[in-house]
């Protein structure tokens, strides 16, 4: 078995997930500085997540990794090469937070005298070779811990390291939040403004709603709220949500898809009044800054990523079929019941927030 983690002094996490992987992995950076005083805590992400988390005060190191994807023939010389440099800093303890065969393998490279990852079925036998220590997915701890970070955290907790606090949160830098103020200027938006942000879309197409429907809540919350809006996105995405922004005619409604690094956006999503959005990651950034939101779920089941309260909705259509995980009905890319979501159901959501004293 190996040494007790209090031990440790040079801790490694390897997060090769996506934004929300990386956005619910800080509760386990902040859970190993209380657990373990004076430890230097790197962390491995790949190469667009590193603004998001560039301002976390628990991080001393972000080691940045291209998406080379799975572990090939073509992505030995990448792998092998970040082994190498990983194994030159020293570090006594390595944590997988994923179960991806790339990760178990820049793991064992590490040189890392322990090793801890998650038993993953299915995987190539030799995977589990790479660590020192492997443990089963446990059963989800209850309200109030956070369900999306509990899966990292209950790694954590199988060797001694915890917190009381599992909430996410995004530290924004400053020069974050004056590269957006800049862009805000541009838009002609001030401090004294209000306006929504909107993310309308996914990496998976079958948790997006119908595009034309965020225009009826966009509309409606302009005037009932007067609140302007900006949608967000990827630069892959600008083209739809320009689209969107041209029915509106520049009449308060602008987007600023593509334009930002994920750090940039914490910090718009921080400035905004509220934020709408489907299950993608910037509605996860939103929350873990600190703004309200509400978030359209399908085949997802929030229950296991998010924490629903006054100002966290969670917004659903009537089908039992709910939170299937399936992409799409029959995993054909079409969710019938995102397609069922009324746009008054989703202003409602928006209107309870609006209406509470505290957002904003």
């Amino acid at each position: 078995m190996d040494p007790t983690p209090t031990g440790k002094k040079n801790i490694l996490f390897l997060q090769l997930g996506d934004t929300r992987d990386a956005v619910l992995s800080t509760p386990s950076f902040r859970a190993v500085k209380e657990s373990i005083p004076g430890a230097r805590l790197s962390v491995l992400v790949r190469s667009p997540l590193a603004s998001l988390l560039e301002g976390d005060p628990h991080l001393d190191e972000i080691v940045e990794t291209p998406d080379c994807g799975p572990v090939t023939p073509g992505t030995w010389g990448e792998t092998f090469g970040l082994g190498r440099r990983l194994r030159r800093s020293g570090h006594d303890l390595a944590v997988d937070l994923g179960s991806a065969d790339r990760g178990a393998v820049i793991a064992r490279l590490t040189g890392a005298s322990s090793r801890i990852g998650r038993l993953a079925p299915g995987r190539p036998f030799w995977r589990d070779w790479m660590y020192t220590r492997l443990f089963p997915d446990p059963r989800p701890s209850p309200p109030p811990v956070h369900p999306g970070a509990d899966r990292s955290l209950s790694l954590l907790r199988e060797i001694g390291i915890d917190t009381k606090d599992s909430t996410p949160r995004i530290a924004l830098t400053g020069t974050a939040r004056e590269r957006v103020g800049e862009m805000l200027d541009s838009l002609g938006l001030r401090a004294e403004n209000r306006w929504v942000t909107v993310s309308p879309f996914s990496g998976g197409k079958h948790k997006e709603w119908v595009h034309d429907r965020w225009a009826e809540v966009i509309g409606s919350l302009r005037e009932r709220h007067g609140l302007s809006a900006i949608v967000v996105g990827t630069v892959d995405e600008a083209a739809a949500a320009e689209g969107m922004v041209r029915r509106f005619g520049g009449r308060g409604v602008f987007h600023l898809a593509g334009r930002t690094t994920l750090g940039e956006l914490a910090a718009l999503l921080a400035r905004s009044t509220m934020h709408l959005g489907v299950d993608s990651g910037p509605s996860v950034i939103a929350a873990a800054v600190g703004v309200p939101v509400v978030t359209l779920f399908g085949p997802s089941n929030w229950r296991e990523w998010t924490v629903a309260d006054a100002t966290h909705r969670a917004v659903t259509a009537d089908r039992a079929c709910l939170g299937c995980g399936r992409k799409g009905c029959a995993d054909k890319g079409k969710s019938l019941c995102l397609e069922d979501l009324a746009p008054g159901t989703v202003i409602r959501a928006a209107d309870e927030i609006l209406s509470n004293p505290g957002p904003g």
